[in-house]
């Protein structure tokens, strides 16, 4: 190399120094400190825990931790507080942590549950606000996650609002071909969603209600149930979504109900006995008041061991033992609503206990009174 060149290139030295110390000090250029992170709404932490962190702060950041996804309905009032004023960077980053988690709350529903609750009620059952706030969720963060899902509920509540609740026999021909065109665009919506989105509970959940409402996909209701069933065999909604839309009520039977449930069984008996089956049924049943589980095709036995395997496996929150108990009652089985009756009294749901519930007078009456309870706490048939 020549004098020249060498004393050219050690002249140039300092100054493409002082170019890579400018870049990495200029703000918005690769290299500069990034800007603190946004925070949600109820986050009441210092800003300091916002600040990329140091060698010399660790210690004192160690005290910093966001408000964690820790209570069901906390969870899913601060995502209905996300969506009330959106700002989709939150909405998008609160949706990952739970829609995408396979954590669980401390009541035992999955993380993602508080979520998709939250979204039937902001995008399904909003209507125009709600189709408004999904495309701009989808335009804002690009559709990979579940923005996808929020369109998706936009077209299957526009489908029930076409349908209503009355009476099938009472919707005409116009309305459900209009409600069979809105689902076919929700379930068109789920399918163009990404592969992550795809195996997420919610996804699954909302593919089903398609299905067993279309008469379209009859043929794939069993398979998308047991692909539901291959990602979440604890996800109480993949049950439950068949056997209410398949009960009676609906045009269904209690034989298709059940022959739901014993699937249910078949697939979960290994990891959790019957508590599946149990709880199946203790959902279905919560609020109906115009049938008694006696009614049903239910195999009693299998629900008295589905209580004990729920029992020690922990899976059941404590004022569900006194609904259990109700079922007990409807079949006339006082032996074991007394038995179930001790477990809620143990609970900490106690205080709420009234002596006045004809249910526990049924289970604490004398072995040879004759009627079971019914499902609205009159007197009914006893099941064999």
């Amino acid at each position: 190399m020549r004098a020249g060149s060498l004393l050219r290139s050690n002249v140039g030295l300092p100054a493409f120094y002082l170019a890579i110390a400018a870049a990495l000090w200029l703000p918005g250029v690769s290299g500069a400190q990034p800007a603190e992170q946004k925070r949600y709404p109820w986050d009441h932490q210092p800003g300091e825990c916002f600040q990329p962190s140091t060698q010399a702060d660790d210690l004192t950041r160690l005290s910093c931790a966001a408000p964690g996804w820790t209570d069901f309905a906390q969870a899913k009032t601060n995502f209905d507080r996300l969506l009330a004023d959106p700002d989709y960077d939150l909405i998008e980053r609160a949706a990952n942590d739970l829609g995408f988690s396979a954590e669980r709350f401390a009541s035992g529903e999955y993380l993602f549950e508080a979520l998709y609750l939250s979204m039937v009620g902001n995008f399904q059952i909003t209507g125009v606000q709600g189709a408004r706030q999904a495309a701009e969720w989808t335009a804002a963060k690009g559709g990979e996650g579940y923005s996808r899902l929020a369109e998706a509920l936009v077209y299957y509540g526009q489908a029930w609002n076409v349908r209503g609740s009355r009476a099938a026999r009472t919707v005409s021909p116009e309305a459900w071909d209009l409600f069979y065109s809105l689902l076919e665009k929700s379930d068109a919506t789920l399918n163009v969603s990404s592969e992550k989105l795809r195996r997420t509970g919610p996804w699954h959940a909302l593919k089903l209600s398609i299905a067993f409402h279309h008469p379209r996909y009859k043929a794939d209701r069993l398979t998308l149930l047991k692909s539901a069933i291959a990602e979440w065999p604890d996800y109480l909604a993949v049950y439950t979504i068949p056997m209410e839309i398949l009960h009676p009520r609906r045009g269904g039977s209690f034989e298709l109900m059940e022959g739901v449930a014993q699937f249910a069984l078949e697939n979960t008996r290994t990891k959790h006995g019957a508590a599946i089956y149990a709880l199946a049924y203790e959902w279905i049943f919560r609020m109906d008041h115009r049938h008694s589980i006696a009614e049903s095709n239910v195999d009693w036995p299998t629900m008295r061991l589905g209580f004990r395997d729920v029992e020690t496996k922990r899976m059941v929150r404590p004022w569900m033992w006194k609904n259990f108990a109700g079922l007990a009652c409807q079949v006339g089985d006082r032996t074991e609503a007394r038995r179930l009756y001790a477990l809620y009294d143990k609970s900490e749901d106690a205080a709420s206990r009234t002596d006045s519930d004809p249910c526990r007078t049924y289970a604490n009456a004398p072995s040879d009174a004759k009627d079971a309870i019914g499902a609205s706490g009159a007197r009914g048939p006893r099941r064999p």
